[in-house]
């Protein structure tokens, strides 16, 4: 458990140095309003995609993920929180 907790705190730590980078990078560029659009609404879908793909939250006790066979089943603002 220990290992994956690390494993999970340092691909965190390198997406939160890459979107760094970008943001700053993106910045010093003069017609980069659109760039930065886009990097701010990459992350937020990445953070919202484990709340609205089946099964991401809603887990069993196993642990495995449960995946509707209709595909989505509700929306995410009505799934409970994990």
């Amino acid at each position: 458990m220990g290992q994956s907790l690390f494993i999970v705190w340092r691909e965190s730590v390198e997406a939160l140095l890459v979107i760094g980078i970008l943001h700053a990078w993106l910045r010093q560029q003069p017609a980069a309003g659109g760039a930065l659009r886009m990097l701010w609404s990459g992350v937020a879908g990445a953070l919202a995609w484990p709340c609205c793909w089946p099964g991401e939250c809603c887990r069993p006790a196993s642990g495995w993920p449960v995946v509707p066979a209709s595909g989505f089943s509700a929306p995410c603002w009505s799934r409970p929180a994990c």
